[in-house]
């Protein structure tokens, strides 16, 4: 986000549902109740921050890909491959991409809860 100055103070009455609801995406954001604010002013898509897993399963990813990556070079190297490593390695991959498909499975606007667009 730009630099800009922000030195204009904007008061907004809510009713208890919308607040519930701006505290909710705040939380599920991490963001400021303004942060928040000028983000639907911009008409950003607002999503959840990241779970603390992703991380983990970032990482897991890679040590699979590194594992697969290996056992190419080996393959190349040597002119042939050994089944039971790469049976293994594709076994941790489908066992990840299951972890990551629950994890982020469905992608939406927290907002409206089902629209990715806050323009709607």
């Amino acid at each position: 986000m730009s630099k800009t100055k922000k030195d204009i103070l904007v008061k907004a009455y809510l009713s208890e549902k919308e607040f519930e609801k701006l505290r909710e995406i705040c939380l599920k954001t991490g963001w400021s109740q303004s942060k928040v604010m000028r983000q639907f002013l911009n008409v950003k898509t607002i999503k959840e921050a990241p779970l603390v897993e992703y991380s983990s399963l970032i990482r897991e990813l890679r040590m699979v890909g590194n594992n697969l990556n290996q056992l190419a070079l080996k393959a190349n190297s040597t002119g042939f491959m050994n089944e039971k490593e790469i049976r293994n390695a594709l076994l941790s991959l489908r066992e990840t991409e299951k972890k990551v498909a629950k994890q982020f499975s469905v992608e939406e606007d927290i907002r409206s809860g089902s629209d990715k667009n806050l323009g709607d």
